[in-house]
């Protein structure tokens, strides 16, 4: 994240999997969890994902702001203002 604010111009959206999420529970409990792409993958919970974007932003950092959406039966975004969802993004907003 770092690299990408030292680079972005006006601001970087990140998007994670929730580590509180029933995709982030299967990700580290369940079938596929030591497979070739799931076994590295890593989850965030949001805390960790504003903590991670204050620090790599510092002093550029005009705001944050953040959104869960869950996936129930395929590409349906249902967008949740609690951080359940299944994925978690934060756009931070940068100074010049």
């Amino acid at each position: 994240m770092s690299e990408a604010v030292r680079v972005a111009r006006q601001g970087v959206l990140v998007v994670a999997l929730n580590r509180w999420s029933l995709g982030g529970a299967s990700r580290r409990w369940g079938s596929d969890a030591r497979g070739r792409v799931l076994g590295r993958a890593r989850d965030f919970t949001l805390a960790s994902l504003r903590s991670h974007a204050l620090a790599a932003a510092g002093p550029r950092l005009r705001g944050l702001r953040w959104a869960s959406a869950l996936f129930p039966g395929g590409l349906v975004a249902a967008h949740v203002r609690i951080p359940f969802g299944g994925v978690i993004g934060i756009a931070v907003e940068l100074a010049p």
